[in-house]
């Protein structure tokens, strides 16, 4: 009887664990872009976030990117499902960002954002193939 129940728990924990590890991971993408540069640059890695987001920005040489555009990806059951930061939302945050690096490597881009500035953010069941990977 007692072999019977333990064979029973260990199906249900076997087949809890194939689930967990078949489920495809989610991704956050927030993406500040400004259509208006050239595509003339490959992602780099900057660093992981506060939140645990991978940052990329767009650096030259290439042309897989829209110069100095800065993307962060967020696999979404590592942040508690929701977006780490909401309040970081703004063209203006992610400039900030894309100023302060470029400026890190010799690049001065204007104080503001250019007018054509975007942010973008979208949940994705996969990495779309213009976005790098983590």
């Amino acid at each position: 009887m007692l072999s019977k129940q333990l064979f029973s728990v260990g199906v249900v924990i076997v087949c809890t664990l194939i689930v967990a590890t078949t489920v495809e991971a989610r991704y956050l993408i927030k993406h500040y872009h400004n259509p208006g540069s050239p595509k003339a640059g490959h992602w780099e890695f900057m660093w992981v976030d506060h939140w645990g987001g991978d940052n990329y920005q767009c650096r030259p040489p290439g042309s897989s990117c829209h110069l100095w555009d800065w993307v962060a990806v967020y696999r979404i059951e590592m942040v508690g499902g929701t977006d780490p930061c909401p309040s970081c939302n703004t063209v203006d945050y992610w400039y900030n960002l894309t100023r302060d690096a470029a400026a890190a490597v010799g690049t001065q881009l204007p104080p503001d954002p250019p007018p054509s500035a975007q942010l973008l953010v979208n949940e994705y069941d996969q990495i779309p193939p213009e976005y790098p990977r983590p």
